[in-house]
């Protein structure tokens, strides 16, 4: 089981709310934060702490002990500027892992370049990855489908290293989807039969959980 952490998730949209919730349902503790007094009222049982701040107000948010968060996320909504001045205020003050919310790949440079340690460009089911991967941090990548089913990100198993998809017939020998190949530069989304696969390529494949283990053995 992982070990329970704790979040501070600064503005409360829909993918504040959203990760969140998340983080909750993987038994988590979250503190939200956002500047409506609405929205905070809204979600008093749903988080585990929830407040009315400011978040230009350093002040305030130095009272809410940021170092001792294992991560905060910088998830305000339509206001770029903000994002930028929280990011780099999260980080005078001491947190130990920022992740920022953006919009555009632009943003996301600048959200990385002030000091963001990760930058989403989410969705609602953005917002659900990211939870689970900053809960589970190993060295798989998975996304949960549904009871059973997984999307994974795995090295390329040594027997698949120079042999093409069509070679491999992965579907009807391991029960598994490869739906994009990546390595370096190289990034092929939905790879045709005659893409090869290289050793050093990490492969994201959907299957059921016990085929995609059996891939790693």
């Amino acid at each position: 089981m992982a070990k329970r952490k704790s979040f501070l998730v600064i503005g409360l949209g829909r993918f504040g709310v959203s990760l969140a919730t998340a983080l909750i349902d993987e038994g988590q503790e979250v503190l939200g934060v956002d500047i409506d007094p609405a929205v905070v009222q809204r979600l008093s049982g749903a988080l585990t702490h929830v407040v009315t701040i400011d978040s230009a107000d350093e002040e305030s948010l130095a009272a809410l002990g940021i170092g001792n968060f294992d991560a905060a996320i910088v998830a305000i909504s339509g206001n770029f500027e903000a994002s930028v001045l929280l990011t780099l205020g999260l980080k005078r003050l001491g947190a130990r892992y920022v992740v920022a919310k953006a919009n555009t790949e632009e943003q996301a440079e600048v959200l990385t370049r002030v000091g963001a340690d990760r930058v989403v460009q989410p969705s609602r089911d953005v917002g659900l990855r990211t939870a689970h991967q900053l809960v589970s941090p190993n060295v798989l990548d998975y996304l949960a489908l549904k009871s059973g089913m997984s999307v994974a990100e795995i090295h390329a198993p040594t027997f698949m290293a120079g042999k093409t998809l069509a070679e491999l017939d992965v579907r009807r020998r391991y029960k598994i989807t490869i739906i994009l190949i990546k390595n370096g530069d190289r990034f092929l989304i939905s790879p045709d039969p005659d893409d090869l696969i290289q050793a050093s390529d990490r492969l994201v494949v959907v299957g059921r959980d016990e085929d995609i283990a059996r891939l790693q053995v």
